[in-house]
């Protein structure tokens, strides 16, 4: 085995004739494939702006997409104007984030009349960054709220890092991330929740040619070393696509937030578990409807709305209602002993539970309930 000593002699000669090798010339700007609609806005920076026609709102309701600090901030939730929102989404070259991960391609679309227009930031290599994210602090200006779908976990977290790599501030402005809305009222009736699952199931809407985002990093990279990679025009497309699709997401959403019964796809406990806080009427409505169609977790929100109402008696008839398992037996059980003053039918509803009780403390606690119930009633063991 070579010693370190060679080791090292090895590696100095093959760094050097690595440094004398001839170099390739940097790629010229005008020796670069510009994707389609695109323009130079500053050296290794392009811009492109593109127009969805769609009918959008003049005020919109952001109540169920924002944190308890921003609905705070921003004063009127429910009543935001559209001139204010930006719709953000980023491009990166990674999927898990991480201090080496860049955003190479930003939109941000706005309302305007008659739909949304998508701006779009593209940088050309790495060394163009700074002007990418100096262009998206001037567009996210001070009467800004922003939009997103999982920004809060991924787009915000990076450009907040990248900007701080680029002594640059990131610009803190309302945050309404729609992705944890979209799993409430969806997540269990369709499954996946990704955008463009979303925009096919909710929106109706496919794509005709797309590009699959695992792709999207190495396209950029090709773009970057290359400067002709034509699947760039497929990135640039998904991405402003992406901003649209959220835009109408956002508002169906929200629509549904306060009009419950406006889709039957959506999750009647979810949505009303949200709503018994806001409106325990209407909650309570969805929460019945749910019930009635057979839904369990529906069942048991409602259940647990009446007895916060202090309604025992709806409570007791949902309990009945619902497929017998420990908690709702044993739920009736406390009832029947301590409301009803009945131990022995709380006695038969604690039997009933225990063999369907597979945890072991909480079989050792039906066990202890079974015997006191027994002694009180005085009935052989």
């Amino acid at each position: 085995m070579a010693s370190l000593k060679e080791r090292l002699r090895r590696a100095r000669e093959i760094a050097g004739a690595r440094a004398d090798a001839p170099r390739p010339e940097p790629r010229a700007h005008n020796d670069r494939n510009m994707p389609e609609g695109f323009e130079r806005a500053a050296p290794g920076l392009l811009r492109r702006e593109t127009f969805f026609a769609l009918e959008l709102p003049e005020a919109w309701n952001l109540e169920p997409f924002l944190p308890a600090a921003d609905l705070a901030s921003i004063g009127e939730p429910r009543a935001v104007e559209g001139g204010r929102l930006r719709f953000f989404d980023l491009e990166t070259t990674g999927l898990s984030g991480g201090a080496g991960t860049i955003a190479f391609l930003a939109a941000v679309g706005r309302v305007v009349e008659g739909g949304v227009s998508v701006r779009q930031w593209l940088i050309e290599d790495w060394p163009g960054e700074p002007a990418l994210l100096a262009e998206l602090a001037r567009d996210l200006d001070e009467e800004a709220v922003l939009v997103s779908y999982n920004g809060r976990s991924f787009d915000v977290p990076l450009a907040r890092g990248r900007f701080v790599m680029n002594r640059l501030r990131w610009p803190e402005r309302p945050h309404a991330d729609i992705l944890h809305a979209c799993r409430r009222l969806w997540r269990r009736t369709l499954g996946s929740c990704s955008l463009q699952a979303l925009e096919s199931a909710v929106l109706g809407a496919e794509r005709a040619a797309d590009i699959p985002g695992a792709e999207i990093p190495e396209v950029f990279i090709a773009f970057a070393r290359t400067g002709r990679d034509e699947r760039m025009d497929l990135v640039a497309r998904h991405n402003a696509r992406d901003v649209a699709s959220l835009a109408l997401l956002a508002l169906e959403a929200a629509r549904v937030h306060a009009e419950p019964f406006r889709r039957v796809d959506v999750d009647p406990a979810s949505l009303g578990a949200w709503l018994s806080r806001r409106d325990p009427a209407l909650a309570r409505s969805v929460l019945e409807t749910g019930f009635g169609r057979g839904d369990e977790r529906a069942g048991l929100a409602l259940a647990a709305l009446c007895r916060r109402e202090g309604d025992e008696a709806a409570r007791d008839a949902v309990l009945a209602g619902l497929e017998p398992t420990p908690f709702t037996l044993v739920e009736r059980a406390k009832r029947a002993e301590h409301a009803l003053g009945d131990p022995s039918a709380a006695l038969e509803l604690a039997e009933a539970a225990l063999p369907l009780e597979r945890r072991q403390a909480a079989r050792a606690a039906l066990e202890r309930r079974i015997a006191r119930l027994r002694r009180k009633i005085r009935a052989p063991a």
